[in-house]
């Protein structure tokens, strides 16, 4: 009897521990587990990639001074050459959309080598030249990459040269030289660690329409002043920009190329006292300006 007995209570433990067994391989390893990585996986969030700078609004003013070369070479032989000196100043607006407005103004003093009406050779030194330049530009920023953006861009610009021979020579006079254009470029920015990035710029100027008014008056009161229009030409200009950002302000030093290609003009009738006696032109020429710029950016 005892030994039925003890059969007995053993048989039930057996049953009770492996109940209980059962019981902790159901618990244990999945309702728990799931749950906890049920709860978790939402707490924790992939890193957002940061919009590319193209996209994020900023409005920048752009303002330095500006030195060049600058060469003048007509079809006929006459050149004028000799350092520019100025200042230039942008402000910038993008958002995606890139919208500029820039404005530059440069002072020198060339000199001329060439010849009198009569074919006498003539040389002058130190003749004032001024500069006035206004362009306005739109475009869109293309991300290429994190830190690549291309912008392609065009718009419509304004050029003004006074050249003032009269200054330095009794047989001089004064010439206003005009172009009417619209750029047609490609901008590139690279940027780089702490702060350093490049900014190239290529682009083609379509010319629409020049006007060049000289007074000869100047040189003799009993001549007309005459005024050609110019219709065929083109432009080109290039620069590279090297950039490093201080703070919220930028530094940046800026070597560039500007060209100009006029062909000859249409005629004006020249008249003494009243009467015509001959048609002139304005030759065929060449600008070529080759300089630095040192820019601030705010």
């Amino acid at each position: 009897m005892k030994l039925k007995k003890i059969g007995s209570i053993l048989a039930v433990v057996s049953v009770v521990l492996m109940g209980s067994m059962g019981f902790a391989r159901a618990e244990v390893p999945v309702v728990k587990a799931e749950e906890t990585t049920a709860a978790a996986v939402p707490a924790v969030k992939a890193p957002e990639t940061p919009a590319p700078a193209a996209h994020v609004a900023s409005r920048t003013w752009t303002v330095g001074p500006e030195l060049y070369f600058a060469r003048y070479r007509e079809s006929s032989g006459i050149e004028q050459d000799g350092m520019m000196y100025g200042i230039a100043s942008s402000f910038t607006y993008r958002k995606g959309l890139m919208a500029r407005g820039e404005v530059r103004l440069a002072y020198g003093e060339l000199d001329y080598d060439g010849s009198t009406w009569g074919g006498r050779r003539l040389s002058i030194d130190n003749i004032p030249n001024l500069v006035f330049e206004f362009r306005g530009t739109v475009g869109y920023d293309f991300a290429v990459s994190r830190n690549v953006t291309l912008t392609p861009y065009l718009g419509f610009a304004f050029r003004y040269l006074d050249d003032n021979a009269q200054e330095k020579y009794y047989g001089g006079y004064e010439r206003e030289s005009s172009y009417i254009y619209s750029p047609v470029g490609l901008e590139a920015v690279a940027r780089f660690g702490q702060g350093w990035s490049l900014v190239a710029v290529a682009e083609y100027d379509l010319f629409w329409i020049g006007r060049q008014k000289s007074y000869l008056s100047y040189y003799d009161r009993r001549l007309n002043d005459i005024e050609n229009e110019q219709d065929s030409g083109y432009g080109l200009r290039g620069s590279v920009s090297i950039r490093k950002t201080a703070g919220r302000v930028t530094f940046a030093l800026e070597p560039f190329i500007r060209y100009w290609d006029i062909d000859k003009s249409d005629l004006d009738t020249l008249t003494w006292r009243g009467t015509p006696i001959g048609q002139a032109y304005e030759p065929a020429n060449e600008t070529t300006e080759v300089g630095l710029m040192f820019n601030v950016v705010f």
